[in-house]
């Protein structure tokens, strides 16, 4: 959407990579937006776990976008 790579992936099994928020400015036609790349959300089994607290950022920024795209691995 941003016309450049910007995520941070790894092959790996677990598959957890992306640990701050991305940004960039989208364009489609003449609509321009910023698109946020998260880690997403996910459970963890201690609240000091990095899986909590990369949900936690993205908690946190979901109430301020004001549409938001679920997308999974297939």
């Amino acid at each position: 959407l941003i016309k450049r790579r910007e995520a941070l992936v790894y092959n790996t099994p677990a598959g957890h990579v992306t640990r701050d928020i991305r940004e960039g400015v989208a364009k489609l036609g003449d609509l321009r937006f910023k698109v946020l790349d998260s880690a997403g959300l996910e459970t963890a089994s201690s609240p000091v776990d990095i899986l909590m607290r990369t949900s936690e950022m993205t908690r946190k920024v979901l109430p301020k976008s004001a549409a938001a795209i679920f997308l999974i691995d297939a």
